[in-house]
């Protein structure tokens, strides 16, 4: 009798537990939130925030999915100082499937065409081998665009980094490197930037041992 009330009580009790827990979000989730100050001298703060979408936590999903997950519609923000919106992009729509991010970070930024404006990479997973990532930039008016990479909608690279990577920067463009197993050995990729059709153009492919 004891037993069976013991067990009686802890399947009460998990119950309990799994019931889904009610959280309310009064605002856009800042994924991450970066001075433009520190990355290009100028006034303002970039922020990738989820304004539609689910959170959930699962700790033992299989790796690299595991613990938290923000997933649904996002969108790039650039704010003043003082907190004024001064422009917003739709991220999302830059994407055919849902974005998912499973963790806080920050934007790593460079000057991949020569303008003097900040550009920079947001990611997502890609494989065991390596993250896919789109290049975006931002103009004297704050106003942020997409920089189209010629013949590929995404550079896939072989980096630790998942949601955002400093490119390699070249005197035109920049370089790229991922694994490929098939071959055995490490590709280097090097682009240019094209200013007539405005597109980063890959103008280099060089298989290296590594």
């Amino acid at each position: 009798m004891l037993l069976a009330a013991l067990l009686a009580g802890c399947t009460n009790d998990n119950s309990y537990i799994s019931d889904p827990a009610a959280v309310n979000v009064e605002s856009p989730f800042t994924i991450s939130r970066n001075s433009l100050f520190q990355a290009a001298g100028k006034p303002g703060v970039l922020s990738l925030e989820l304004v539609q979408g689910t959170y959930r936590e699962d700790w033992n999903a299989p790796s690299p999915f595991a613990g938290r997950s923000w997933s649904g519609q996002f969108r790039l923000s650039i704010s003043a100082d003082d907190g004024r919106l001064l422009h917003t992009f739709p991220l999302s729509d830059q994407y055919n499937e849902e974005l998912v991010f499973n963790d806080l970070f920050l934007i790593e930024f460079g000057d991949y065409n020569s303008d003097g404006n900040p550009d920079f990479t947001i990611g997502q997973y890609g494989s065991s081998n390596g993250n896919v990532f789109k290049l975006f930039t931002i103009s004297e008016d704050y106003s942020i665009k997409e920089l189209p990479v010629d013949s590929t909608p995404e550079l896939f690279i072989t980096v630790p980094e998942r949601y955002s990577v400093k490119l390699d920067e070249t005197a035109d463009g920049f370089k790229t490197a991922f694994y490929d197993n098939s071959l055995g050995r490490q590709v280097v990729n090097t682009y240019r930037w094209n200013a007539f059709k405005k597109v980063k153009q890959l103008i280099q492919q060089k298989e290296v041992d590594g």
